[in-house]
């Protein structure tokens, strides 16, 4: 059954969008590395077994043998083989019994700010000599910027080893060493709900959007894209006080030679009340959170930052020169840039996503005592099991959306998922641009790998299907979108659940798996890897996750 857009909307490339299924070609007929070998050792032990056994004691063993092979090579689970699943299953145990499933934060020699209610008595105006300051940035002798002492987030795992420095233009650089990667996090704001667009509005803005990511696409050193949009509480108080702010600047208007604000309970006395009733009797409201991380390559820029002076201050600079090109590609799309988050936001992003139970002190806080310092940022305690992740506060599960749309999916179909209800949860997709010349090599080797599956099949008798023939329809629906200027991305779609308790993470999860089932995609737990996702889906730090499968859209 076809799926028809609304008669009142005009069909669209847009809005008939039909995204392409997992790439099946793999090494050899559809099968992927693990399965091509324990193709292989399946045959010499059946192969072995049958010569040392020989006629007929030989043929039950070889055919077990066979059975058992088949029941391993062949079936997927959770969009997995079951040689993936037996290597992920005996990694998580390994990882558990060094320990790494477990961390305790070390207080011990963990520096925390001070904030000071005058900026003025941070600053001196003294600077050493042969520095100077060059349109408000701090420069050395050599005309490098000079930054400050960088602050650790304190995570688990290799993530411990991310750096987060203030840039001169105040925002948060952090360096990953690990990844020898720079990350910079933008606060993003939609200038107008997407369903209450027009149609030719949405169109306006989905082919904007497209147009932005295809412009990331061309930054050079650009490697990760991550945009993410948090479900989390926030206080009732910054409601109220927002709602009294917006009368205060109302307009004023001469009524009866009084002025009178058109606003609150001088245009209609029962709703103003009414509001502020409600407003008081609810503690907390969810509020949508949303950013773009952005990870620079430090091995793509290394020329750039060799020229700029070397080291994070060259690294920095090499970033700032690309600002300006990023907040001209959002704004296009409906989507405002807000600002570049500092270390104390960035924390506060840290913060709330292994402490949702946080997230509501944190947003009374303000003026200089806004967010969170990044050295305290990090989780105290985490519990990495099988199927979920425990923190400070919050039990955690991590989906990955294994299957997107096979049939025509409508512009803003992830809508269901983004408010599936009002508990926590996030929902990521992380981008890897991929140059034209890459992409066509890509599509190239698929090409010839589906052509060799065919003639396979066809020389053993098997009946085609319709599968494998979407597969090459596929392949070619993402060479003429190239072909016609798109950019190539691998993407992957993450989706974070929280509770405060084990039972209402369940309940949490039944409630994101029913909104997918409405948005017509697969959310498959990342079993075994659960620490790893949720560093990837929760945290904005731009990774990327090994699932065993790449998406090449």
């Amino acid at each position: 059954m076809s799926v028809q857009a609304a008669p009142t909307e005009i069909s669209s490339s847009y809005n008939d969008a039909r995204f392409g299924r997992r790439p099946r070609t793999g090494v050899f007929m559809g099968l992927g590395w693990l399965q091509v070998m324990l193709a292989v050792i399946t045959l010499l032990l059946a192969v072995g077994s049958f010569i040392s056994r020989g006629f007929p004691r030989g043929i039950i063993s070889t055919t077990l043998i066979l059975i058992i092979g088949a029941g391993l090579i062949l079936p997927t689970y959770f969009g997995r083989s079951v040689p993936s699943w037996i290597g992920v299953f005996f990694m998580f145990r390994f990882r558990k019994a060094l320990g790494q499933a477990s961390y305790r934060r070390k207080l011990d020699g963990q520096v925390t700010a001070i904030v000071s209610d005058n900026p003025d008595e941070e600053s001196s105006d003294a600077l050493p000599k042969g520095h100077t300051m060059v349109d408000g940035v701090h420069r050395d002798k050599k005309g490098r910027i000079v930054l400050g002492a960088p602050s650790r987030l304190h995570l688990p795992g290799v993530d411990d080893q991310v750096e987060l420095y203030t840039t001169p233009d105040g925002f948060a650089f952090a360096y990953d060493k690990a990844r020898q990667l720079g990350l910079i996090t933008a606060k993003l704001t939609t200038t107008r709900a997407f369903s209450m667009e027009s149609f030719d509005r949405k169109m306006a803005r989905t082919g904007a959007f497209d147009d932005a990511l295809t412009a990331f696409g061309m930054i050079e050193g650009l490697a990760l894209i991550q945009l993410s949009d948090q479900t989390r509480m926030l206080s009732s108080r910054n409601i109220r006080e927002y709602y009294e702010h917006r009368i205060e600047k109302a307009p004023v208007a001469m009524e009866y030679g009084e002025e009178v604000k058109l606003a609150g309970a001088q245009i209609d006395p029962f709703l103003d009340s009414s509001y502020r009733d409600l407003a008081e009797s609810a503690h907390t409201q969810s509020i949508h959170e949303q950013w773009m991380a952005l990870g620079f390559s430090a091995r793509e820029l290394s020329a750039e930052i060799e020229e700029n002076g070397k080291g994070i201050s060259g690294f920095v600079e090499a970033i700032m020169q690309r600002l300006g090109s990023v907040n001209d590609s959002m704004q296009q799309a409906g989507v405002l840039l807000q600002h570049w988050h500092d270390p104390r936001s960035f924390g506060a992003l840290i913060r709330s996503a292994f402490d949702p139970e946080s997230t509501i002190e944190i947003s009374e806080r303000s003026g200089n005592f806004s967010g969170v310092e990044p050295n305290v940022a990090g989780p105290m305690a985490v519990e990495v099991h099988w199927s979920y992740l425990q923190s400070d506060s919050g039990f955690h599960r991590v989906y990955w959306i294994s299957e997107w749309p096979r049939k025509k999916a409508r512009m803003g179909f992830l809508e269901a998922l983004v408010f599936a209800g009002d508990f926590p949860h996030t929902i990521t997709q992380v981008l890897r641009p991929v140059t034209v010349g890459k992409a066509l090599k890509k599509i190239e080797t698929r090409k010839t790998d589906w052509d060799t599956t065919d003639r396979f099949r066809q020389k053993s008798g098997r009946a085609a299907s319709r599968q494998h023939d979407a597969e090459f329809e596929d392949i070619e629906g993402v060479e003429e979108q190239l072909v016609d200027g798109h950019g190539s991305f691998y993407m992957t779609g993450l989706v974070t659940v929280s509770g405060a308790t084990k039972g209402e993470l369940e309940r949490n999860c039944a409630k994101m798996r029913d909104a997918a089932s409405r948005s017509r995609i697969e959310l498959s737990p990342a079993y075994g890897q659960q620490d790893s996702a949720f560093s990837a889906a929760a945290l904005p730090l731009a990774k990327g996750i090994n699932l065993g499968v790449t998406l090449p859209w």
